[in-house]
This record gives C-alpha cells, sequence and structure tokens, in this order.
C-alpha cells in the first residue's frame, strides 16, 4: 500500500511561546473547539494553563457540549 504524506504550514502573525499559552488554557481550548463542541469550566479556571494543573487531582468536572449546546460528556480534569 502506498504511504500518503500531507504537510500543511500556516504563518502566524505570533511566536511559538503566544500561541502554546493561548491553546493550552480552557478559554483557548475552547477557541480550538468551536463551533464543533465547547468545554464547560469554572470562572477561576477560564485562563489556567495545562502546565499549572496539579496532577493526579481533579479540580473541576467539565461538560462537552456538541454545538456549545448538547451535552455529550463529562471529563473530569
Amino acid at each position: 500500500m502506498a504511504e500518503f504524506i500531507v504537510e500543511k504550514a500556516t504563518r502566524l502573525a505570533a511566536s511559538a511561546d503566544d500561541v502554546w499559552a493561548a491553546v493550552t488554557r480552557m478559554d483557548g481550548v475552547n477557541d480550538e473547539l468551536m463551533p464543533l463542541a465547547r468545554m464547560t469550566y469554572p470562572a477561576e479556571a477560564k485562563t489556567l494553563s495545562i502546565a499549572d494543573a496539579p496532577i493526579g487531582e481533579i479540580l473541576f468536572n467539565s461538560i462537552l457540549l456538541a454545538f456549545g449546546i448538547f451535552p455529550f460528556d463529562v471529563h473530569r480534569l
């Protein structure tokens, strides 16, 4: 079977560090998921970074909403 490799690159008007900081916060996760899905979170977790989250400790439950409306899963974060 033939192997195909597809690569796509996009130039951004931001540094890699700034992009990483944005997409690893809860509000950034929702920016990436919408309009297909959205995750709920408490207000104090809005800018929580995955790098700052304690390992092995559950901070909150997050309901995944299809199209930002219909609940379809729960994650313990």
